[in-house]
């Protein structure tokens, strides 16, 4: 677990890039468009298809949303077969940019309009097991940006849950993605809080 003093040490704003527009020109995503990049360390244990299933659930509720993870990032192959098998049968556009610089969160936080942090998380029948531990400071350079972060309910990830939302599934990861774009929750939702 990260303690508090870690965080403060870890983060320097001052290192921050202001690099929003430029990057976002980069990625090809239009201004009105709901960026999400997804932060933590190491970049191989974040796991590309949790995010891809919290970002395409919010594209199916009608969120114009991108998401942006490294190339390096676990199940990205399975991911980007699965968005071009939907372009091929649903002409969807593509949502999924990579970019190495993830690597360097002070360069790319301030392009986000929320952050994941997910490490690779599998479910049982008594609930929810976290295998494998993903560090999420990387996701604090958002933060010291005013970024808000999506982190999984896990000690590991507590520091950074403390930020905005703490999630335990896919729907928690969905509405609070949702909520920060300023969309209408579904009342089927509402019995589940984000956060």
């Amino acid at each position: 677990v990260v303690e508090p003093s870690d965080l403060e040490a870890f983060v320097d704003p001052t290192r921050l890039a202001d690099s929003r527009t430029l990057l976002r020109t980069e990625w090809g995503v239009a201004d009105g468009t709901f960026v999400v990049g997804l932060l933590g360390d190491p970049v191989g244990a974040m796991d590309a298809r949790r995010a891809a299933d919290i970002v395409g659930v919010a594209r199916v509720r009608g969120l114009d949303v991108v998401l942006v993870v490294h190339p390096r990032t676990a199940r990205i192959g399975l991911v980007l077969r699965w968005i071009a098998a939907l372009r091929l049968s649903l002409g969807a556009s593509p949502w999924l940019r990579t970019d190495v610089r993830l690597s360097r969160p002070w360069l790319v936080a301030r392009a986000f309009d929320a952050v994941l942090a997910l490490g690779p998380g599998v479910r049982t029948a008594g609930g929810a097991a976290t295998k494998g531990v993903i560090d999420p400071r990387p996701a604090l350079w958002a933060a010291a940006a005013g970024v808000p972060i999506v982190a999984e309910a896990h000690p590991s990830t507590s520091p950074a849950a403390t930020s905005t939302f703490a999630v335990d599934d896919l729907l928690a990861g969905t509405r609070a993605i949702l909520a920060l774009a300023g969309c209408a929750i579904d009342r089927s939702d509402r019995g589940n809080s984000a956060g």
